[in-house]
């Protein structure tokens, strides 16, 4: 498109600079221009020309979720005024992984880029070091032997380098502002929630069971237009009823991302307070307790995790592997079995090869998971919805009071010391593949909208 315009405007422009050239030319007494005369006048039409092009050129999108991928600094801070955190609603945020946190690079047949791991062996949230301790400084302070000195009112001014400070900068302050929870704006959502479709209000539609599917029926792939009739075979895998409450809400529910500024959090202690936690595709427990806690009521799990981590548990050794690390978690892990339709044989085999008691693995609702994504694809949310997103709007639904923790698109830290913050609190992936998939700076955006209006709480800071 610019480039048609580009063109369409030289064509304009060109010819009338020509025939001015020429009337000037003719009018010269001399009979021509001098050679300085012409040169000057080459050198301002070439500076129009490109004058004209930078400004047309489209300016060129966000980076999401790293906005400050090149700068800063030292070492992770606590968040100021973060005490009494744990009131009524209180959460934290990042974009997958999103995230907004719970995002990763693994693709097979189209997978959902929120959801996938590496091994976390050997990575705990003491010896997980990750801070680059570069030479720019996010802050105005003059340098040595200035009259200014470093704790005046001017040095706390910012110096933004990138479109993407400024944003930073703007989130920062809005989430310093105190909290509380706004019961009418909570209702008032839930109320367009549940008027968008049925399956939104009612908690007994957000897990596939043998009370809201029958044998013979046909259904739909979240992100195809085809289906699969449900078999015997399916069926009798499935829960005999809901595992959600009916006609009540959980009290307090914490949804716990994947961002890397969980690391050296301590907020542990604080989401295992919480009534029931839901987490995002089988992020390890155990060497992050302090920092990510040990509870887990529902916990997503990617069916493309199967291929990549559990060798499509084509034998014994896969499987044993598979079944010791899922029987860590509690309550439910979660699959979107029929999101995609090459994956739900390997859904339903680890479905049907898991033979422990705890925890029940169970299939997502594709009606309801369908529904989250048009209702946000409405409200202008394009691309395809994080798995951390889903489950903030699932809270919502579930929940009285949500708080979120592990949310955080930005590569630097929340506050005045901006370490380099990883894109996963437990492994090395990097952010570039859920760039492309998810729109983590929108879903965060949303997000730091729902903790100003009083909806939900995002903790982004040290819970200590």
């Amino acid at each position: 498109m610019h480039l048609q315009i580009h063109s369409s405007m030289m064509k304009l422009y060109l010819p009338s600079m020509s025939n001015s050239f020429q009337r000037r030319m003719m009018s010269n007494n001399t009979g021509g221009l001098s050679r300085k005369r012409v040169f000057c006048f080459l050198l301002v039409l070439a500076s129009s020309v490109m004058c004209y092009v930078i400004v047309t050129s489209p300016i060129p999108r966000l980076r999401s979720p790293t906005y400050l991928r090149h700068a800063y600094y030292t070492h992770a801070n606590s968040l100021p005024g973060a005490e009494g955190h744990h009131n009524l609603s209180a959460t934290e945020g990042k974009a997958e992984h999103t995230n907004c946190s719970c995002s990763n690079d693994f693709v097979l047949y189209d997978v959902d880029y929120d959801d996938g791991r590496t091994s976390a062996q050997n990575v705990t949230s003491k010896n997980h070091t990750t801070s680059k301790n570069l030479p720019v400084s996010h802050r105005l302070i003059p340098k040595k032997g200035k009259a200014i000195m470093n704790n005046s009112l001017t040095s706390h001014l910012w110096n933004f380098n990138e479109m993407g400070d400024q944003q930073l900068y703007l989130f920062e302050n809005l989430l310093r502002q105190k909290w509380s929870a706004n019961l009418t704006m909570i209702a008032t959502l839930r109320q367009e929630l549940a008027k968008y479709r049925s399956e939104l209000d009612d908690n007994s539609q957000i897990i596939l069971h043998q009370k809201n599917i029958r044998v013979g029926e046909a259904v739909k792939f979240v992100h195809s237009k085809n289906g699969k009739v449900m078999t015997k075979d399916v069926y009798k895998h499935l829960p005999k009823s809901s595992p959600n409450p009916q006609g009540t809400r959980y009290r307090s529910c914490a949804v716990v991302g994947n961002s890397g500024i969980m690391l050296n959090s301590s907020c542990g202690k604080d989401i295992d307070k919480h009534d029931y936690v839901f987490r995002c595709n089988l992020a390890p427990l155990s060497p992050f307790r302090e920092d990510a806690g040990l509870k887990s009521n529902l916990t997503t799990m990617n069916p493309s995790m199967l291929f990549r981590n559990y060798q499509s548990l084509k034998n014994a050794a896969s499987l044993k592997k598979f079944s010791d690390e899922i029987s860590k978690y509690d309550g439910l892990i979660w699959i979107p079995c029929y999101s995609f339709s090459p994956h739900f044989p390997m859904s339903m085999k680890a479905i049907s090869k898991y033979n422990r008691q705890s925890p029940r693995m169970v299939c997502g609702n594709p009606k309801h998971h369908k529904s989250v994504i048009d209702f946000w694809g409405e409200r202008k949310l394009k691309h395809r919805l994080s798995t951390g997103f889903y489950l903030v709007t699932t809270a919502l639904q579930l929940c009285d009071e949500v708080q979120l923790y592990g949310f955080w698109p930005f590569s630097a830290r929340y506050g005045d010391d901006k370490s380099e913050v990883p894109y996963h609190y437990f492994d090395d992936i990097t952010a570039d593949a859920a760039i492309r998939v998810h729109s983590m700076d929108k879903e965060f955006s949303l997000l730091v909208q729902l903790h100003t209006l009083g909806i939900l709480r995002l903790n982004v800071g040290s819970c200590s």
